[in-house]
């Protein structure tokens, strides 16, 4: 009895011995590159505060942001106020957002780990070197689309419709991150009044604020019709001209007509109803679609799901 307790003891023990082997084998031999350039590790957080972080430009080379070291300090400073919300900031006391979250390994030079690498690095005592990164924002675009929407809080985006690289995405308000990605104690005022401020400037809108898709969800809804069968380009509706002027119940709720531009209503097909942008028109439309069909083919055009556009920021 006692023999065979023995033997249940030393199994149990090397068995301990072989888990705990192989727990350390794979976190500081596999895993260790990946842990060493974490952006939440403590250790990878303080190396980084030193570090010159790569140049950001535009897409035509004009610099958004650059990098210097003060009194051991890496500073970033922003040059277009129009750029923040896509940038986003670097800042030792609050973190990174935006591009400069996205491409954080990027910037402080510290991709693709490289065992080798690194090991003659650490012999010389050479610092990783940064990379530059160039966006495909014109910053004259940016600059305008800024200027159109003015005060007004909202966004403007502005894809190329052959690549779907964005061209411009600006957010108002917005803020100069300059002044919260150096020092700690002197960030902290100018973010708490970010913070503290009722017209929300912190918020990237063009990827987290939420808006009703209006007008634009009818070409969605046409598309969606004509594929599914449920209309075709001369379907039309015999009370839409009625009902243009005296409202259309669905529901219990009362579907009204916008301003036409002194266009009189008409009994219109698909091509005419887009044209004017007909609210009963479409209305009737995504009747005839149904439900079900409507959100399967929202789900297909890549609604109800997120757009790998870069930054990790975006509404749910």
């Amino acid at each position: 009895m006692i023999a065979t307790n023995v033997r249940r003891l030393g199994l149990y023990l090397m068995l301990s011995f072989a888990l705990v082997s192989g727990s350390l084998v794979w976190w500081q031999v596999v895993e260790a590159p990946a842990l060493a350039t974490r952006g939440d590790n403590p250790e990878v957080i303080a190396a980084r505060r030193g570090l010159v972080r790569g140049s950001i430009f535009d897409a035509s080379g004009q610099v958004l942001a650059t990098s210097e070291v003060i009194e051991g300090l890496s500073r970033r400073t922003y040059t277009d106020t129009a750029f923040t919300h896509v940038i986003g900031y670097a800042s030792h006391p609050f973190g990174t957002t935006g591009v400069e979250r996205a491409f954080e390994d990027l910037l402080v030079g510290q991709t693709d780990p490289n065992p080798l690498r690194d090991l003659v690095n650490d012999v010389f005592d050479r610092q990783a070197e940064p990379r530059d990164l160039t966006l495909t924002i014109d910053k004259r675009l940016q600059d305008l689309a800024a200027a159109e929407l003015g005060a007004d809080a909202g966004a403007v985006v502005a894809l190329d419709p052959d690549t779907g690289a964005i061209l411009a995405m600006v957010s108002s308000p917005t803020f100069d991150a300059t002044a919260i990605s150096g020092d700690e104690v002197a960030a902290r005022a100018p973010m708490e009044a970010l913070r503290n401020a009722e017209n929300e400037p912190l918020l990237p809108r063009a990827t987290q604020g939420r808006y009703v898709p209006g007008s634009i969800l009818k070409v969605f809804t046409a598309a969606a019709a004509l594929d599914s069968g449920a209309i075709t380009p001369e379907t039309t509706f015999e009370d839409q001209p009625r009902q243009e002027t005296e409202g259309f119940v669905v529901d219990g709720f009362t579907i009204t007509e916008h301003d036409l531009g002194g266009i009189e209503p008409a009994l219109w097909p698909l091509s005419e109803a887009l044209q004017v942008s007909s609210n009963i028109f479409f209305a009737h439309v995504g009747l005839e679609l149904g439900p079900d069909p409507f959100l399967s083919y929202a789900r297909r055009f890549g609604f109800c799901a997120p757009l790998e556009i870069g930054p990790p920021e975006r509404a749910l």
